[in-house]
């Protein structure tokens, strides 16, 4: 099966090091397809999203002769994206983690606006955080999260719901500390 990605480049052999680490090696030849067996992993490591420009739009990656039968999908790049990597509430406690980039550079210094969203109830603003240097951003607070609600994290020009990287929203994993604390005063009653 020969597989494409539109507007993009690879490396054939991005390793360095003696095949040591993954990295950008001058030796190897570049490729814009590529062929694979079934059940074969494919794994590419592209310099930069939008190909060579950073040009921001839609990127079919599809397989020659059998798009028409399921094989494509499609790569979105986008001037600015925020993403949440963690969402997770704990005993009335909601920690947040999440990444935000500006082209192909981390977005430091940007400001990312945290939301609590839908579960038929009014959305409330969490707060805003900064991005680090490294593109990550973390946030957490005591909350009530009930089940059903999800967390939208917007960058400047975001708005919830618009599928437009400048805005992004993620389900919150509940843990629930019951358990946790029937256990310890069991053993406390001893």
């Amino acid at each position: 099966m020969l597989v494409m990605l539109d507007g993009h480049s690879w490396q054939e052999e991005p390793f360095v090091d003696g095949a040591t680490r993954i990295g950008d090696n001058p030796l190897s030849q570049h490729m814009g397809s590529e062929q694979i067996m079934p059940n074969q992993p494919l794994n590419l490591v592209l310099p930069a999203a939008g190909g060579t420009g950073h040009v921001p739009g839609d990127y079919a990656l599809h397989t020659y002769l059998s798009s028409c039968l399921g094989g494509w999908g499609l790569m979105r790049v986008t001037e600015q994206q925020v993403m949440v990597t963690r969402a997770v509430h704990v005993g009335g406690r909601l920690t947040l983690e999440g990444l935000a980039t500006s082209g192909a550079d981390p977005a430091a210094g940007a400001q990312v606006t945290l939301s609590l969203v839908g579960g038929g109830v009014a959305d409330e603003t969490l707060g805003t955080v900064t991005v680090g240097a490294d593109g990550a951003w973390q946030w957490a607070g005591n909350v009530a999260a009930d089940k059903g609600r999800r967390v939208c994290a917007t960058l400047p020009g975001g708005t919830c719901g618009t599928p437009n990287g400048a805005a992004t929203s993620a389900g919150i994993v509940q843990y629930s500390l019951q358990g946790a604390k029937s256990a310890g005063a069991a053993s406390g009653a001893r």
